[in-house]
């Protein structure tokens, strides 16, 4: 155990020296200028990048900064006069802390339960709506949530506050707001899990022994199916802290997502890596942690570095696979809805603004803040431009980037993963110490920096969401390869003399390229929310092109006064989420080998 403590501490230390590294360089290619101002003189300007350092070539740059992070010493922020980013920091991280860690107890405590409830009321009334609520928590991004609640809570019904952090009744619509999809996400795991649990055998045997439910339930089944719960806590550790960016701004949060976000626009050099570290320090440590509360809790890992699960193997005719799983898609009828749905967003978003006698960007002063009319029949915004016509050029975009980042970085995690898991050995070693240490730095924290760096605009969007999102990917192509390299029919092809290429393509790949297809079915959410998410806080889609970012970001200014213009594009965004992961359960059902010849 000691050994595998150690190894994860050092992997955490590379991981936290890479980021700090990376991060140095993305800051110093940001464009702009952290003392560019009409006022200010070139004596001036010159004196600031002296006592800033800015004026010594950058790897003398790069050395001073680093033995200044060994000393705890994050420097003065290029802004905030006379504020060092360690005080800045103190003060703004309690408040996010305090958010976080009510989101997560929220999200935890409710995710479990209703996890637990469905799993254990299989098929019946109650698992519909466990199943409903998770499904419908998946599908909102936070900062729509938020907004509904603002509106609602605190507008119309007046009940509790929409602003500030002062007492507990402040804190209760951020916290829901930040848990809700992180809630939804245990539940989906948590059933999944439970649903193994209560048909094993040790199960069968608790019951044989007249052992009581509440005993078995209790002292078995969610011990053994909490694992899965412990094993993305870190990410989920991540996903909360960072999701409360927005939710911040949205609640008037002193908290550190504010800083962080004026820090990047502000070109303020010091606070952006201070910040970025920290962050990854936190999240690095919080990784670390579960690693080893992983390691505890399942001695497979520690010893032998991973999983081991046996597999029997199915072999099928490829062309019979695949007309049995579009036939079970076809009688999913909440599958297929879906599948049409996405089909109808999708030629809308092709040919609404094609033939549209609106564009995007044609204003008009008289008709500005108009509810639904034949004449624009999703109303129009503050500047009288129709909503029709930008609700679908957003969804053009939405889904472009969308689509197109999932399968890129689905190819390239299958790619990667599938080598890793085929070759093992040295390769195997290499490309998992990567992605390990890619893995502990914040996906979004990077894809922010790089928007930064390389721009705005669609190709600069897909580009940054496809640095680090492959990961995931890889890691799970890996762990289906590993299952399958030692199966029979690999073994025979291997002894018959058949090439590794062939092997991949037409043995393995075929495998599971339904989980595959699955799993990019499922991350194409993400990615839509991803791009949502960075063109809400002014890092994505700038005007006048638009996005379903955009037009949440211009209706939520609206929000009190026209909220109409919120919920245009916050239902277009639910439903293509939901209709997308509910297309992603009819898929994973429709390609599981286990459900064959049950109907």
């Amino acid at each position: 155990m000691a050994k595998y403590i150690a190894k994860r501490v050092a992997l955490a230390i590379v991981t936290l020296l890479v980021l700090t590294s990376v991060v140095f360089v993305l800051v110093r290619l940001m464009p702009g200028d952290p003392f560019s101002s009409d006022k200010m003189t070139p004596e001036i300007k010159a004196n600031l990048e002296a006592y800033y350092g800015l004026d010594k070539p950058l790897a003398e740059q790069y050395i001073t900064y680093m033995k200044n992070v060994l000393h705890g010493d994050l420097g003065y922020s290029m802004k905030y006069e006379s504020q060092t980013v360690n005080r800045i920091i103190a003060d703004s991280f309690p408040y996010s802390a305090d958010l976080g860690i009510r989101s997560l107890c929220f999200a935890l405590f409710f995710g479990l339960i209703l996890g637990i409830v469905a799993a254990l009321n299989r098929g019946k009334k109650l698992d519909f709506v466990c199943i409903l609520i998770a499904i419908i928590g998946t599908s909102i991004p936070d900062f729509i949530m938020g907004s509904v609640l603002q509106y609602f809570f605190g507008i119309k019904w007046q009940i509790l506050p929409v602003a500030q952090y002062t007492s507990f009744k402040h804190t209760i619509l951020p916290s829901i707001a930040v848990g809700f999809y992180t809630l939804a996400s245990i539940s989906r795991l948590m059933r999944s899990s439970m649903l193994e649990v209560v048909s094993s055998d040790y199960t069968k045997t608790a019951r044989a022994k007249g052992l009581s439910d509440f005993r078995i339930t209790f002292k078995h089944q969610i011990r053994n199916a909490i694992t899965p719960i412990i094993t993305i806590m870190g990410p989920t550790v991540a996903s909360v802290l960072t999701g409360t960016f927005v939710i911040e701004a949205l609640f008037a949060i002193p908290g550190m997502g504010k800083h962080y976000v004026d820090s990047i626009n502000m070109a303020d050099y010091t606070l952006v890596l201070g910040m970025t570290i920290f962050y990854g320090a936190f999240l690095i440590v919080s990784i670390l942690i579960v690693d080893i509360l992983y390691g505890i809790v399942d001695p497979r890992i520690r010893l032998s570095g991973k999983k081991t699960k046996t597999m029997e193997s199915i072999s099928r005719p490829n062309i019979g696979y695949w007309q049995d799983a579009w036939r079970r898609i076809r009688k999913n009828k909440i599958a297929f809805f879906s599948l049409c749905l996405i089909g109808l967003y999708v030629l809308m978003a092709i040919f609404v603004p094609m033939f549209s006698k609106y564009d995007i960007a044609t204003q008009s002063v008289a008709e500005m803040n108009q509810s639904f009319s034949k004449a624009h029949w999703f109303g129009t915004d503050s500047l009288g431009r129709d909503l029709w016509v930008r609700a679908w050029s957003g969804a053009r975009v939405s889904l472009t980037i969308g689509f197109a980042a999932s399968i890129i970085n689905a190819i390239v995690g299958s790619i990667m993963g599938g080598i890793s898991g085929f070759y093992g050995g040295k390769i195997d070693m290499v490309i998992q110490r990567v992605v390990d240490v890619l893995y502990g730095i914040p996906s979004l924290i990077v894809t922010i920096l790089l928007m930064v760096v390389v721009g705005n605009g669609v190709h600069c969007l897909i580009l940054a969401m496809c640095c680090v999102g492959w990961i995931g990917g890889c890691r799970f192509v890996r762990g289906e390869v590993l299952k399958l390299r030692e199966s029979d029919f690999v073994s025979a092809a291997k002894i018959l003399g058949v090439p590794d290429i062939v092997i991949i393509v037409k043995h393995i790949l075929p495998n599971i390229m339904g989980l595959i297809i699955t799993n990019l079915t499922m991350a194409i959410p993400g990615a839509i929310f991803q791009e949502a998410f960075l063109s809400y806080i002014g890092l994505g889609i700038k005007p006048p092109n638009c996005s379903w970012g955009v037009l949440a970001k211009d209706g939520i200014a609206q929000l009190r006064i026209h909220p109409y213009q919120v919920f245009v594009p916050a239902f277009l965004i639910c439903t293509t989420m939901l209709a997308l992961n509910l297309l992603g359960d009819g898929l994973r059902d429709a390609f599981d080998p286990k459900l064959r010849g049950t109907e």
